[in-house]
């Protein structure tokens, strides 16, 4: 199943970037949210303004000498960590698909602008980086969003936008984007990613495949209890049809199932019976010796 996207369009800081609050300690964090909203914030994302004017203003509302601004905003920029398994996910999508085309769309003035592309994101795979203090334009105005549809040559219908802000949704929303925010509420955003991009049935199938013998179900709390239950392996096998995925012990203490016989334990059993030994069908004794070959449905009539 071809997915119909043909654009993948990332924001930085809270997306591609994770930053530490924390590392910004220049100024108090309800200092910085109070310069974040100011229209001179506003003009530096836009580059209408350089980032030592800006800090002059921002000094003048605070009350704070300037350089002591300056210093709290190189320190937002140097505590950015690229998010890892995000950038893989994009690695791996890149790979399957090297036709989608993937953009950075970011407020971000042109000076720090500088300081992130020293950071180790994938820079060689992005087709452009529409950063805001370049472009004269930020986000939400959507007078950006026309622009980065104009430049990609892709529908908006066939673009996805990622960011961490509710505001550019919705203004992504509104151009005929579809939108991703990016939030604690959201678990996985590669894995969304993947399930929009990637045929689900083709991902469930390498899924099964890679874990096969290792199916089980687990019982979540304070510390997870693994259960080995016939039940599940079977509803799995009834589902897929393929009984290479599962493992099933048999009443009479057998096991089948790559899992079982490579690691060679099933409720506390080796081979589901102690020590390690296997029935030997001929006589019902154990036996040291005897191998493990028969099919589920050749064993399925010790349940009936």
């Amino acid at each position: 199943m071809a997915s119909k996207f043909k654009a993948l369009v990332f924001d930085l800081g809270g997306v591609l970037l994770d930053w530490d609050r924390h590392g910004v300690t220049a100024l108090f964090p309800n200092q910085f949210l109070t310069i974040m909203n100011t229209t001179t914030w506003h003009s530096l994302d836009r580059g209408n303004i350089t980032l030592k004017d800006a800090c002059k203003d921002f000094g003048l509302l605070l009350g704070a000498d300037p350089s002591v601004v300056e210093t709290a905003l190189d320190q937002a920029q140097l505590s950015l960590r690229p998010n890892i398994p995000l950038v893989q996910t994009i690695r791996d999508i890149k790979a399957a698909q090297p036709e989608l085309k993937i953009y950075v769309m970011s407020n971000i003035s042109r000076e720090h602008y500088e300081m992130v592309q020293s950071l180790d994101l994938p820079w060689s795979m992005f087709d452009k980086a529409f950063a805001s203090g370049a472009e004269g334009m930020r986000k939400p105005d959507l007078c950006f969003f026309q622009h980065v549809i104009k430049e990609s040559g892709v529908l908006p219908s066939e673009m996805i936008m990622i960011d961490d802000t509710d505001e550019n949704i919705c203004a992504a929303r509104s151009q005929g984007m579809h939108a991703i925010l990016v939030d604690k509420s959201l678990p996985s955003v590669g894995g969304l990613l993947r399930n929009l991009l990637q045929d689900p049935l083709q991902r469930a199938d390498v899924f099964l495949k890679a874990n096969a013998g290792n199916h089980d179900c687990i019982v979540e709390g304070p510390q997870e209890i693994i259960l080995k239950d016939n039940f599940a392996q079977l509803m799995i096998w009834e589902l897929t049809g393929d009984e290479d995925v599962v493992y099933l012990k048999w009443p009479d203490g057998r096991v089948h199932g790559i899992n079982a016989s490579k690691k060679g334990h099933v409720n506390g059993h080796a081979n589901g019976l102690p020590n390690g030994h296997k029935t030997d069908q001929s006589n019902g004794h154990i036996d040291p010796t005897a191998s493990t070959t028969s099919d589920i449905k050749n064993g399925l009539w010790n349940y009936f």
